[in-house]
């Protein structure tokens, strides 16, 4: 067609083509044969003695093809999901729903509680095996047509965030690593639970969702220098091959192929480090404007069945609000939680009343004595803190040991004993992990200021009993 078009000049050819294959790191078999062609063309007018360039064009044409084994890995990969989501108790659609709306009103709006590790570690496990297929799924859904502009789809969108945003699983489970390592030795619940805020998380992993993004308009295709490095095309191939297989076995083995989740989950903790900096260095140039608060890390205070009745890692989000906190809104927190533990109170000592003729005889005593001492107050400038220390006991285990895996070692494996207490001077009944008498030293509790009342095992408990210790 050149010719034709410029039929007295002369039309000049380059073409470079490549092509190979490898094998990408994952658990699983990823391959992929991909291809360039480039043809270059230069067209000169040599009807004089002297030719002259009337002009230059470049085409070039990709192609890209994979093979991967993921489908046959796909009941493996549905059973890990399926464990985790059948971590929750079965329930008919009215339940959930009554449920969640209860749940609401009682647990306040910014809480957010990854419970227990072992949905995290299915989820964990099911996106290292088809974390590498879904980010071929989503290369091929970011590359724009013909290198034009990206046409943007919302529902495409939202496919594709559900896809990307599993990466989640990964920071929520390095969470519970960390937590677990800091309580592991010497740890007691004063000293509270290092936590992050919930949108921590999701802003670390937003930058994942663009990371297979690309505009093919925006790649400067001009070839500067070329120089011909070996003239034997199978030692190419080899050496390649060589490589390829080296950085993939190390790259399966480590990260099951989640090597661009890692490096965007990193630039995103990077890039809330820099605005963290620069928040902090505007507060100190500017220390009478201050209209927010950027919260990187905070301790969770937790009561003492945390590290007893259940692990302290349960709690790697922070309960104290967002990343940007408002000083003012965080004066009204308390208001907030006083405002639940009306309802809170009324519902445990509702429960206490009505199931008291279901519990053991020998039991039935002490828990009369320490549900009536429960709610009984001197003197109303107490009530307000009381309540609120109540609520956030109650809130926290009914967070914590509602898992169905914490339940279970409580109801069946566990021989936690829990003790009732009583207050010498105010005559008020706690319950707490009776461990904590042995260890009276870490705890900030006047220990003869109580009373020891009876001893019971938590399998002898009701879970709405256990509710209450703290």
């Amino acid at each position: 067609m050149l010719q034709r078009a410029y039929p007295n000049s002369t039309v000049e050819y380059l073409i470079l083509e490549e092509t190979g294959t490898k094998k990408l790191e994952a658990l699983t078999f990823q391959g992929r044969e991909h291809g360039q062609l480039v043809i270059f063309s230069r067209i000169r007018d040599c009807s004089e003695e002297i030719c002259q360039t009337v002009a230059v064009d470049d085409y070039r044409y990709e192609i890209a093809s994979g093979v991967r084994d993921t489908k046959s890995w796909y009941k493996v990969v549905a059973t890990f999901r399926v464990l985790g989501q059948t971590d929750l108790q079965e329930a008919s659609v009215f339940r959930k729903l009554f449920v969640s709306l209860r749940t609401v009103t009682l647990i306040p709006s910014q809480v957010v509680v990854y419970g227990s590790l072992f949905p995290i570690v299915c989820y964990v496990l099911a996106h290292l095996i088809d974390g590498r297929f879904a980010q071929e799924i989503l290369a091929t859904e970011y590359i724009s047509t013909q290198g034009a502009v990206y046409n943007f789809n919302f529902e495409r969108y939202l496919r594709i965030n559900a896809i990307a945003m599993r990466s989640v699983w990964k920071v929520a489970f390095l969470c519970h690593i960390l937590v677990i390592i800091h309580t592991r030795r010497s740890w007691t619940p004063n000293r509270g639970v290092l936590g992050v805020p919930e949108f921590f998380l999701s802003l670390i992993i937003v930058p994942t969702i663009f990371a297979q993004f690309r505009v093919l308009s925006g790649r400067d295709t001009r070839i500067l220098e070329m120089e011909e490095v070996i003239d034997f095309p199978r030692q190419i191939e080899l050496q390649s091959s060589i490589f390829f297989s080296k950085h993939n076995f190390i790259g399966s083995l480590l990260v099951g192929g989640s090597s661009i989740d890692i490096k965007c989950m990193l630039c995103g903790f990077v890039l809330l480090c820099a605005v963290h900096v620069v928040v902090n260095s505007v507060h100190v140039l500017f220390p009478r404007w201050q209209p927010f608060q950027m919260v990187m890390m905070s301790r969770t205070k937790t009561p003492c069945t945390a590290g007893t009745l259940w692990q302290p890692n349960g709690l790697v989000v922070s309960w104290d609000g967002t990343i940007f906190v408002n000083p003012a809104r965080r004066r009204l927190t308390s208001f907030t939680v006083r405002s639940l533990t009306s309802h809170v109170s009324l519902m445990m000592h509702g429960m206490v009343a009505r199931r008291l003729t279901k519990m053991p005889p020998q039991s039935q005593s002490a828990l009369k004595r320490f549900a009536s001492g429960t709610f009984k107050f001197r003197g109303a400038s107490k009530v307000a803190e009381i309540n609120r220390l109540d609520a956030m006991i109650y809130i926290m285990n009914l967070a914590i040991m509602s898992d169905p895996v914490t339940l279970f070692q409580l109801r069946v494996i566990s021989r936690q004993q829990v003790g009732v207490y009583e207050s010498r001077h105010t005559r008020r009944r706690f319950l707490l992990p009776y461990p904590l008498h042995e260890m009276g030293g870490n705890f900030s509790i006047d220990w003869n200021d109580l009373r020891l009342v009876i001893v019971m095992n938590t399998r002898e408990l009701q879970w709405w009993v256990l509710l209450q210790c703290g």
